[in-house]
């Protein structure tokens, strides 16, 4: 109760919900019984609705709540753990609001969720009803809930499973069978769900803007004036001081068959130049014994 996130809680669909349904049953003969948030949304639902401010019990553990509720003329309000205050109040009641912002398990300061339900049964109203609502931090938070109700001779007409703070459990009960208020509870809920998330209209998709391109710059071509390449002249031999087929008188020196040098004089026709640039002759004698 005083760990109750009510900041957060405010926005939340379920407590909208439950918070519109208890104006819309409210009137100015309803007895109701809220364990309230800082907020004090629930209790001032049911005064909107036209209940009287001095027919709205708040019970909260924080003592600060409790006197601001006071402020606004819920007189009878208190504060405490819910397990130690509500035996001090006598029904019938109309409406029981069991707001818990724990899980159905037993705690340690004395909150006992079981003896809750058990006087929430002997203290509703023959046509009223109760709500509760469990965090759902423990094992097995559903089953828990539902086996409270049973063991409390109360009826499940409606239940939830949610998330506001955390996962939750939100649950409706009565001594009977009730269709009426189950169908009206389901109506404002979907109504109250349909308000909170709307539908996404998907926004047209921006279109980006052509990009005009820059027309390319063609660079003109730049002809590369061509080289005119130097004719090779070719070098004319110098003219040599004999030509082939010159006659040409040369002196030789031979060694004769019997070993002796002797230095003769022969005309000579050239015939052809050598690779090595040597000179061929043929050679003419013009005695008896001449040879070629």
């Amino acid at each position: 109760m005083s760990r109750y996130n009510a900041q957060g809680k405010q926005e939340s669909t379920m407590k909208k919900s439950v918070n519109k349904l208890l104006q819309k049953v409210a009137d100015a003969n309803v007895r109701a019984l809220v364990v309230d948030a800082e907020t004090l949304l629930s209790s001032q639902a049911l005064v909107n609705g036209g209940a009287a401010p001095d027919n709205v019990i708040v019970i909260n553990s924080n003592k600060h709540i409790v006197q601001a509720a006071r402020g606004k003329g819920h007189a009878q309000s208190v504060h405490g753990i819910s397990t130690k205050v509500l035996t001090n109040h006598v029904g019938p009641f109309d409406i029981i609001y069991l707001d818990y912002c724990g899980t159905p398990d037993v705690t340690w300061n004395g909150f006992n969720p079981a003896v809750d339900f058990w006087w929430a049964s002997a203290n509703m109203a023959l046509h009223g009803f109760a709500i509760a609502t469990f965090s759902k931090r423990t094992s097995d938070p559903v089953n828990k809930a539902r086996t409270l109700a049973a063991q409390a001779n109360m009826t499940i007409v409606y239940e939830n499973e949610y998330f506001e703070t955390c996962a939750m459990y939100m649950m409706i009960m009565t001594k009977m069978p009730n269709a009426p208020l189950r169908c009206l509870f389901e109506s404002i809920y979907d109504n109250t769900y349909q308000t909170a998330s709307p539908k996404v209209v998907k926004s047209p998709k921006a279109t980006k803007p052509k990009v005009v391109k820059k027309p390319k710059v063609t660079k003109p071509k730049v002809t590369k004036p061509k080289v005119v390449k130097k004719l090779k002249v070719k070098k004319t031999p110098a003219r040599q001081k004999y030509q082939e087929c010159d006659r040409v008188g040369v002196n030789y020196r031979m060694r004769s068959i019997h070993g002796e040098l002797r230095m003769f004089k022969a005309t000579v026709l050239r015939v052809r130049t050598s690779k090595s640039g040597v000179y061929q002759y043929f050679l003419g004698w013009d005695g008896p014994d001449r040879s070629t």
